[in-house]
């Protein structure tokens, strides 16, 4: 009788397993290929979400499972998070990083478990870091920098009052501040104030409502990030002052884009957020199929104009939902 038993359960096993795959053939899905770890910095920012519209798109395009975290800017929830990976064993781990050293613990984890870690737009120097995948922030900034003070020739402005909102918690955003700041100071440019706004739509709503009511008579203020780009767009707006204070900054967005057709935002360093999210897909897949990937993938930059905006229209339509330009 128990013979029997086990004979006729191991016959719907069987035909369990088969109609399975049967199915999965009927409907076109198959098991994921690969289970993919993604911590992004936060969802605040059109640029973030992009990026992880590029790794979906590259998940889905090849059959991978992609498990995405939100630590909403917080370092210390993002180690967490990369830690829980580890703990269930992903195939791999994109990273877009806040902190660089609070992650140095978790990134060892990762390691030792041999989990590949991909770095996507923020540095993260580690080991276990095999490949960092984002644009030269200091070269960016450099041609932003040149950018602004070819226009300033060309308008005979000299010693130039310049206030800049940049994200003191973000590596790279510091990097592209020292390095604007470095460029037009050497021209004769004077930077009177450097606010935080810290890479958050709030604060840095309110440092640019600072940094104006300071500095009501500033030449240009200089954006180190999407957030800080729109509140300064939104701030020159409502103080109207777009015919006397112009801005320059980094990554578009909907009122970036209007602001560059009113002429008062000069310029934007423009990334591929995108590309980045899907290159850090892709170069887990080539390493999972023993492929050698170079330690650093640059995404190119393009800084945007008035002249070369409308190529750009139709891709920023998503804006946050109080964004306060009045557009």
């Amino acid at each position: 009788m128990k013979r029997t038993t086990r004979t006729i359960l191991l016959f719907f096993v069987v035909i369990g397993l088969v109609c399975c795959q049967t199915l999965n053939q009927w409907t076109g899905t198959a098991s994921p290929t690969l289970r993919i770890g993604l911590v992004t910095n936060n969802l605040q920012a059109l640029f973030f979400n992009q990026m992880l519209e590029g790794a979906k798109q590259a998940a889905q395009d090849n059959n991978i499972e992609l498990l995405i975290k939100n630590p909403n800017g917080d370092p210390q929830l993002q180690r967490d998070y990369i830690q829980e990976f580890v703990t269930n064993q992903v195939d791999g781990i994109i990273v877009v990083s806040i902190e660089s050293e609070l992650l140095q613990e978790a990134i060892t984890s990762a390691q030792l478990a041999d989990i590949p870690v991909i770095a996507v737009d923020g540095i993260l120097e580690h080991p276990g870091v095999i490949v960092q995948i984002g644009v030269d922030n200091i070269g960016g900034s450099r041609q932003i920098a040149g950018f602004f003070n070819h226009w300033a020739r060309e308008q005979g402005l000299t010693a130039a009052q310049i206030g800049v909102i940049g994200a003191f918690e973000s590596w790279i955003q510091n990097q592209r501040q020292q390095a604007f700041i470095e460029r037009v100071t050497g021209n004769q440019h004077q930077i009177v104030a450097v606010v935080n706004g810290n890479n958050e739509k709030a604060i840095a709503k309110q440092a640019a409502e600072e940094l104006l009511a300071n500095f009501p008579k500033l030449d240009a203020i200089f954006a180190t990030g999407e957030p800080a780009l729109i509140s300064a767009i939104a701030q020159v707006r409502f103080q109207r002052q777009t015919d006397r204070t112009v801005i320059v900054g980094w990554d578009l967005s909907p009122a970036a884009i209007q602001g560059l057709k009113e002429g008062f935002v000069l310029g934007v360093v423009q990334q591929d957020p995108y590309q980045e999210g899907e290159q850090g897909v892709k170069v887990l897949i080539d390493l999972h199929q023993g492929k050698t990937v170079p330690p650093l993938i640059e995404v190119p930059i393009d800084i945007v104009t008035s002249e070369t905006v409308n190529q750009y229209e139709g891709v920023y339509r998503w804006s946050w939902e109080d964004e306060g330009t009045g557009i």
